[in-house]
């Protein structure tokens, strides 16, 4: 039975692709879309959220937003058994980001003076 299992795993293991790391060090110098859309404070929010996310958290939400994955390719790139749990895992995801967001909006809102009355 053991070995069984072992022969399923190691199957299973040559149908799915290997995990990979996304480098960032051909970076380019100018704005990218995701900078001109969001504008810096938004995107300074959304980088300072991402880090509070564990790094297999943190991943995925890259690879959607930045990488413009669809579903179903980051579901075969993190070895999700199906489009739908690919689906299920990162909701739980992008709400945590947005929580954090938001907090962080709220906590820059609350330290800047009113604007000056005329």
């Amino acid at each position: 039975m053991l070995k069984n299992r072992i022969f399923d795993e190691l199957r299973s293991a040559g149908r799915r692709p290997a995990g990979t790391t996304i480098h960032d060090e051909h970076a380019a110098p100018d704005p990218s879309p995701l900078e001109l859309a969001l504008g810096r404070e938004t995107l300074d929010r959304y980088e300072a959220a991402l880090q509070q996310l564990r790094p297999q958290d943190r991943e995925p939400v890259v690879a959607r937003f930045e990488l413009d994955f669809s579903v179903a390719e980051i579901a075969a790139a993190f070895g999700k058994p199906s489009v739908a749990a690919a689906q299920n895992g990162g909701q739980p995801r992008v709400l945590k980001l947005a929580e954090v967001m938001g907090q962080r909006l709220t906590k820059q809102n609350s330290s800047r003076s009113p604007p000056p009355v005329c």
